[in-house]
């Protein structure tokens, strides 16, 4: 919030609109700051998430959040679950009017709501909308998103798609429905466990080929090929690769395009015993002659070699514990030596945990290679690359912290519910930027609603803490307030959400005139967070730049009674009276007059000031004698019983007391003149009555007693006569 500018002291005589402005009559100097030195210091998420790149950064955060927010449940404080209004269309309507989302009438009280993916279903379908969104995003030029962003999108993309094939209906399209899902859901538990396995076998497997295919794109290859040099190494390399992409039909093309003719039909014939004659062969092709110390393998190409070890599911070969042999995975990324694992190591039946477990083995354990056929020293090497994140490349890890990708964690959960959480929803293991709880957000938000173990209540509060800051940091404190909701206590809820207003809510007329602003309070309000939290967060800021009018309006409209009355008496009436704004006066105090029994002092405050400044414009509509009488009743109550009895803080008060005096006084002359000899009498006596109670300033108490004294004469000469 930025400092109340302007003030000083007001030269001249104030104008009429100036109490309704930024300028006072008169302001005090502030006070003087503390000598304490506090040190702030700022953390960059990400340098494509700068607040300068808002289109993108709006449309990245925005857009998961939307899907998260379609898919969540609400439950206010007592009234049992409603479906959030989820559209952009119900969001984008006004804080003021609209069908009155987010007052008391809406059921939230002075509590906020708490929102969760309610069941299974709602997980996923938010994992495959998260998945399209992001696609979207990234395929159809929707942004300029820089390389960094469009690198951890892609990796978002990934984790969503394989949430879907490990727990979701991945058969169904993106815009699947709820009814559609459940019924995949039953169809998927009326089978039998082997057929479940075989199912999210075949899913994982399909995505496994896509990905690969996206991260590792085809080999060159020579559009000529040697007919007379099968061997050759391009060839090979090149139906290898397809393999390594269980893509067979395009492994056994490229293997008829170089005229191997041989291999193409043990790719085509691939099955259990295809297994054991390659193996067989490999195991001929080892054996060493015995007239020389030399093996058929050293003369055979290497990639020929791997063919044959996948066509046997082995992924070193030769197998043996003391063998310095060829690593198959060698080279791959880790999805690629998974894939090896999954597709050729572990053949079906074997599940998608059997073939996780093998790949564990194959990259925590080393593995002797001889580089060189000519050098029989062997070095020691992993037998395939650790599952690292994408920023960091095919690195083995440094140490056992070293963050993994969080795809294998996904594949870990799935074969083992009590894999631990947090390693899972560590930013690390997607992002180089730490900070960036984006994809762990909403991912622990979606896997709860899959019946696995929470994270500690602390730790739950504090990651979507820690979003909430990050989306408040790049301005989107509106969708901010959305995460907080997610917190589990109700207590620690609404004071985060409080504190967040606290920090957004502003009472400066250009952002009340913004269209951005009021459509981020009206999104707020109709996420059910209640009304009066948004006034009181306004009238806080609008107390720090010293807007009473403003400040005086939200308390109003906050229903702080007392608080909205302290501030009139203090700071606006006085002035209002002094400018003679009396119209203005009254719109403040009418609403006040209704709730005068929860008011404290308000006999001898507001309702004083009310009842004066609607004195003063009913006598200007005076029609009848009637009425003129009923206004003058008033005017002598308030002379003989409130006017003098209020609150005098300072100069302005004092001032502001003595010019009601003046004009009770002069309205009370003013009616003397209109009325015959015999009422002017009475008028006279209870006129003097009322003058001796009044405040008035010196010259005007002088002015009235020369009038009621020259009265008094006339009525005694009058009656000697």
């Amino acid at each position: 919030a930025a400092a109340a500018g302007g003030g000083g002291r007001g030269g001249g005589s104030p104008s009429a609109s100036s109490l309704f402005s930024s300028s006072p009559l008169s302001s005090s100097s502030p006070a003087p700051l503390s000598r304490s030195v506090v040190r702030l210091q700022r953390l960059g998420v990400a340098s494509h998430l700068d607040t300068g790149t808002c289109a993108v950064v709006e449309e990245q955060f925005g857009s998961s959040l939307q899907v998260q927010l379609g898919n969540s449940i609400r439950k206010q404080d007592g009234t049992g679950q409603q479906q959030p209004e989820g559209s952009d269309e119900q969001m984008d309507t006004s804080a003021d009017g609209g069908d009155g989302a987010g007052d008391d009438g809406n059921g939230g009280g002075e509590h906020a709501p708490r929102y969760w993916v309610g069941n299974e279903v709602a997980a996923v379908l938010a994992s495959k909308a998260h998945a399209a969104e992001l696609e979207r995003l990234l395929h159809e030029d929707v942004l300029d998103v820089p390389a960094a962003g469009r690198s951890d999108l892609g990796h978002a993309t990934m984790v969503w798609q394989l949430a879907d094939a490990l727990w979701g209906a991945p058969d169904l399209p993106a815009t699947a429905t709820a009814e559609q899902v459940t019924s995949a859901f039953v169809d998927y538990r009326t089978q039998t466990p082997y057929a479940q396995r075989l199912l999210r076998r075949h899913a994982v497997s399909k995505w496994l080929s896509a990905v690969c295919s996206v991260e590792s794109p085809a080999v060159e290859h020579s559009a000529t090929p040697d007919a007379l040099n099968p061997d050759d190494e391009a060839e090979l390399a090149q139906v290898f690769h397809h393999l390594t992409l269980h893509d067979v039909t395009s492994a056994n093309a490229a293997a008829l395009q170089s005229h191997d003719y041989t291999l193409a039909l043990l790719i085509a014939q691939s099955s259990e015993r295809t297994r054991q004659l390659c193996r067989e062969q490999l195991r001929l092709w080892r054996e060493k002659s015995s007239s020389q110390d030399l093996s058929a393998d050293a003369f055979i190409n290497r990639f020929r070699l791997k063919i044959y070890a996948l066509l046997a599911g082995c992924t070193v070969w030769p197998d043996g514990p003391e063998e310095c042999g060829l690593s198959v995975c060698e080279g791959l990324d880790w999805k690629r030596a998974f894939g090896v694992h999954l597709w050729y190591r572990c053949a079906e039946p074997a599940d998608v945990a059997v073939a996780l477990v093998e790949y564990e083995a194959a990259f925590e354990q080393d593995l002797p290679v001889v580089a060189h056929r000519d050098n029989p020293k062997a070095a020691l090497k992993p037998r395939a690359n650790a599952p690292l994140p994408p920023y960091v490349g095919s690195a083995t890890p440094s140490s056992p912290t070293d963050a993994l990708d969080t795809c294998f964690h996904l594949l870990k959960m799935f074969s083992n519910k009590a894999h631990s959480l947090e390693k899972t929803l560590n930013p690390r293991s997607a992002t180089r930027h730490h900070l960036d709880f984006r994809l762990s957000w909403h991912l622990y938000v979606t896997l709860s609603a899959l019946a696995f173990p929470r994270l500690p209540r602390r730790r739950e509060d504090q990651l979507h803490a820690d979003f909430a800051a990050q989306l408040e940091a790049v301005g989107l404190w509106h969708w901010a307030s959305f995460v907080l909701l997610h917190i589990g206590d109700q207590q620690q809820r609404d004071h985060a959400v409080r504190e967040l207003l606290n920090r957004n809510c502003v009472a400066s007329p250009e952002h009340h005139a913004s269209p951005v602003y009021q459509q981020r309070i009206a999104f707020v309000l109709n996420l059910g967070i209640p009304q009066t939290w948004v006034h009181k967060a306004t009238a806080l800021h609008a107390r720090y730049q010293k807007r009473h009018v403003v400040l005086a309006r939200e308390y109003v409209a906050a229903g702080c009674w007392n608080e909205a009355h302290q501030v009139m008496l203090h700071n606006l009436a006085a002035e209002a009276i002094i400018r003679g704004q009396h119209a203005e006066l009254e719109s403040l105090l009418g609403p006040l007059e209704s709730h005068s029994d929860e008011i404290a002092h308000w006999a001898n405050g507001g309702e004083v000031y009310l009842m004066y400044v609607r004195l003063l414009r009913k006598l200007g509509e005076v029609r009848t004698q009637q009425d003129l009488l009923q206004q003058m009743d008033i005017a002598g109550r308030l002379c003989r019983e409130h006017v003098a009895r209020l609150p005098c803080s300072n100069h302005k008060s004092l001032l502001a007391r003595s010019e009601m005096s003046t004009k009770l006084a002069k309205a009370l002359s003013e009616y003397r003149g209109t009325q015959s000899r015999l009422e002017q009498d009475e008028a006279t006596c209870l006129s003097a009555e009322y003058l001796e109670q009044l405040p008035l300033a010196e010259n005007h108490r002088h002015s009235q007693l020369f009038s009621i004294t020259h009265a008094y004469v006339r009525m005694l000469n009058a009656t000697v006569s």
